[in-house]
């Protein structure tokens, strides 16, 4: 046990670094919940896109064109705001937003919490966990 702490204090920034990636991986995972957001998981969303959910790209043009969902709206993050208060979806329908990077529609799915939709979901992991579940991808 000495051997630990003596470890710890000679090597403080070591620790210092490794503990704020823990409080940082913590906070990112509690965040979307404290937003009354959910994080789900490819299965999950193909079970409520089946029913009915509809799922919005927040990758820019050239990375929708890449690959996304079928079926998926391309709402590009960039014109985000704008686009937003043109959205004609009931309030009480499942939206599940999705982008190569699940911050960015963790960010976009906080837009919709403000403007009172009670549904949302983002996929956990963004579009890298949809291809690693071996799901298809339309390419443009």
């Amino acid at each position: 046990m000495e051997q630990y702490i003596q470890f710890i204090l000679q090597h403080p920034y070591l620790w210092g670094g490794a503990l704020l990636i823990v409080i940082l991986l913590i906070l990112l995972e509690f965040e979307s919940k404290w937003h009354g957001i959910r994080r789900m998981n490819p299965s999950e969303l193909s079970l409520l896109m089946n029913r009915g959910a509809v799922v919005i790209d927040v990758n820019e043009t050239e990375s929708f064109a890449n690959g996304h969902i079928l079926h998926a709206m391309h709402v590009p993050l960039s014109q985000w705001p704008q686009k937003i208060t043109q959205l004609n979806h009931p309030k009480t329908e499942w939206l599940i937003l999705v982008s190569n990077q699940e911050r960015q529609a963790l960010n976009a799915a906080k837009t919709l919490r403000q403007q009172g939709f009670e549904k949302i979901g983002i996929l956990a992991g963004g579009l890298t966990s949809w291809r690693e579940a071996n799901l298809p991808l339309v390419k443009k």
